[in-house]
């Protein structure tokens, strides 16, 4: 759902200043689909089941979340394993709800113009974004899923250690996707306004930012290497965090850009057939365990990035 969320990136930034404003409303609709979910058992099946309540909400908050950046009480239920699912899924609906509210009430309401059976045609230009935007960010999400599931198969010390390191990625994340939002939005404002060197230049300036924040977590992460050594193999694997903490903010000017295709085009063949082979030879062929899961991805992404910063800014001077 947010890959394909992130067609809206290009689109209502670049609609909300190319004089085309009502249009942001129109793609605003078009994403708003239910999606197929597929059949998994056991457990799973019921714990998705119930999340699944929420994921309408949850992808119609997303759209309109990405819509608007272009412009203590409680008691036990004892719901048990099933609690889980159920708060998230009442969580995603009021996520949309607030968010609408918001909209309708203070504002964002200026780019939309009421519902329209404009939004029953034009697809291919969202489909063309979408498919690609699905593409780019389910390649990442899975292929960090492999990981985790690789390293259960190195031991109960190995798989505690991911269970700590994937919790440290998604706080320093939170960071990077300041910067990734800030630069998707401006870079495809500054386009659809006709400003192409001015994107050019925030393109550019976004990149430092992400590179400033990405050595800013990695010195703080690595601040707290001797206390998290505690459990010797996340130390290690700690001193490559910083590495992923780029990526996002190079994908955001690519989505700006309406480049979907080409991050891609570049992220998925190079998680599978690059990074995940080389984390597997280094992990259980040479013995480096975790460190060669991490050290196989973080290869990637450093040459994944720096083919992205050539193709979407250096070789391109049209951006």
């Amino acid at each position: 759902m947010y890959g394909a969320a992130t067609a809206l990136d290009t689109l209502c930034s670049q609609a909300y200043t190319s004089g085309k404003m009502k249009m942001a409303g129109v793609y605003l609709q078009h994403p708003n689909l239910p999606l197929p979910t597929p059949e998994i058992s056991a457990q799973a099946a019921l714990f998705l089941g119930y999340l699944l309540i929420g994921a309408p909400a949850y992808l119609m908050f997303v759209n309109l979340e990405i819509y608007l950046l272009a412009q203590v009480w409680y008691k036990p239920l004892s719901l048990g394993f099933i609690g889980a699912p159920i708060s998230t899924a009442i969580t995603y609906w009021l996520m949309f709800f607030f968010l609408v509210l918001y909209t309708k009430f203070i504002d964002g309401y200026q780019a939309w113009d009421g519902w329209s059976h404009a939004a029953f045609h034009g697809w291919k230009p969202i489909l063309k974004l979408m498919i690609p935007g699905i593409f780019m960010v389910c390649s990442e999400w899975w292929a960090l899923e492999l990981i985790s599931f690789l390293a259960g198969y190195l031991g109960e010390l190995s798989l505690a250690s991911q269970g700590i390191i994937s919790t440290i990625i998604t706080i320093a994340y939170q960071l990077q996707y300041g910067v990734s939002i800030s630069a998707s939005n401006r870079v495809g404002n500054l386009l659809g306004a006709g400003l192409v060197e001015r994107a050019k230049m925030a393109s550019k300036l976004s990149m430092q930012f992400a590179i400033i924040i990405g050595l800013f977590n990695a010195a703080i992460i690595i601040s707290f290497k001797d206390i998290l050594g505690l459990i010797k193999c996340t130390s290690y694997v700690l001193l490559l965090i910083g590495i992923f903490e780029i990526a996002d903010s190079i994908n955001a000017i690519g989505c700006g850009q309406g480049r979907q295709f080409i991050v891609a085009i570049f992220s998925t063949p190079g998680y599978f057939f690059v990074g995940i082979p080389i984390s597997i030879l280094a992990a259980f062929k040479l013995g480096y365990g975790l460190k060669g899961l991490w050290f196989g991805d973080c290869k990637r992404r450093m040459k994944e990035d720096r083919d992205k910063i050539e193709s979407m800014i250096i070789n391109d001077p049209d951006v």
